[in-house]
């Protein structure tokens, strides 16, 4: 099913969700993992598993919604020729 297609407009999900993290986390109170010099790709497994995919893809989805939502579209459409 269409529900199911998975879509960033970014070029890497793990660097986008640390740059929440660091630059606006007083926005989404994201929680600290007590490693201050970790990277985005350990920060994210970390936090994974603390709040779940389905979370984390909430948060990462936000401001993006009509980028997404547009694509989606264009798929479903492509899919459905």
């Amino acid at each position: 099913s269409g529900d199911n297609i998975l879509y960033s407009p970014f070029l890497d999900i793990e660097d986008e969700f640390f740059r929440k993290y660091t630059e606006e986390n007083n926005r989404f109170n994201l929680p600290s993992i007590g490693v201050d010099n970790c990277k985005s790709k350990y920060y994210c497994k970390t936090v994974i598993k603390d709040i779940g995919y389905e979370a984390f893809f909430n948060i990462l989805d936000i401001d993006f919604e009509d980028k997404i939502e547009q694509t989606i579209a264009e798929l479903r459409e492509f899919i459905n020729k």
